[in-house]
């Protein structure tokens, strides 16, 4: 079985950082470190500079995560009606471009557009 090396993920203070959040908490649960998150995506920024960087939303619906990722300039892929009103409970509307959701009730075909979307890509006729 191969460990994780911690010194891949965590310099000795992020580390100490993690375990005492993680202290006293049951499991499973989540911590986010913001800054590895706003590194990561200056990052990515470097990798793709002509390309617009979409946030998928499924990874992590955190209202910090979304304010940290729009003020840095993503946009947002929501593949869910919860997903997308998330994103605009945030403020977000403009950068809302791609909504891939694979079965829509007739209902939710128009929804999208009531709520400003750029764009709506139907993968198969609504149910």
């Amino acid at each position: 079985m191969t460990m994780i090396k911690i010194d891949q993920y965590f310099d000795p203070a992020g580390w100490q950082k993690f375990t005492q959040a993680a202290e006293g908490r049951e499991t499973p649960f989540l911590v986010v470190d913001l800054s590895r998150i706003k590194t990561q995506y200056h990052e990515m920024v470097g990798f793709f500079p002509n390309a617009k960087i979409h946030y998928a939303m499924k990874a992590s619906p955190a209202v910090e995560v979304i304010n940290l990722l729009a003020d840095l300039g993503s946009n947002f892929d929501c593949a869910s009606i919860y997903e997308l009103d998330r994103v605009l409970d945030c403020g977000v509307e403009h950068r809302v471009s791609l909504m891939a959701i694979p079965l829509k009730k007739r209902s939710m075909s128009n929804m999208p557009l009531k709520k400003v979307l750029t764009c709506m890509r139907l993968t198969q006729k609504p149910i």
